[in-house]
């Protein structure tokens, strides 16, 4: 069993229950040294589900508890190569824990600007999550 540290859009429970079909006890937690990406829509600023090290920076998202080694898998597929796991400490509760998180592939770190626009994050990711990602999961794990 391990811990995940969750955020973007593994941080909606039906998210994690739609790919595993199990719901793990969470809480909200901090994961610190850490920086996530944002999409600009005119003014308003939504964040995007890659996060990179970064000092005197955090990300909010939430722990997910004693996730078993299947689900472990399931998450290792839906995160793909641009992703690693990392095993990070992460704050909830005033106390910390060690939790796996899948961070930005530093292989790939050319490739993230700090700004993107939404029509460039739709070519450039949605439409391959939708397309590609998404049906292999569904087909993988039925």
């Amino acid at each position: 069993m391990a811990n995940v540290f969750v955020y973007g859009t593994l941080i909606f429970p039906e998210v994690v229950f739609g790919l595993t079909h199990k719901n793990f006890k969470s809480r909200s937690a901090i994961l610190t040294g850490y920086q996530r990406f944002k999409i600009f829509d005119n003014e308003i600023s939504r964040s995007y589900p890659a996060i990179t090290k970064k000092l005197n920076k955090e990300v909010e998202g939430k722990i997910l508890f004693d996730v078993d080694e299947e689900s472990l898998k399931i998450l290792d597929f839906f995160e793909d190569s641009d992703y690693i796991k990392k095993e990070v400490t992460v704050s909830f509760d005033n106390q910390k824990t060690t939790a796996f998180v899948y961070v930005w592939n530093p292989k790939f770190e050319d490739q993230l600007k700090l700004n993107w626009s939404p029509e460039e994050f739709k070519e450039k990711h949605l439409q391959y999550y939708v397309a590609e990602v998404i049906p292999r999961v569904l087909e993988e794990y039925r």
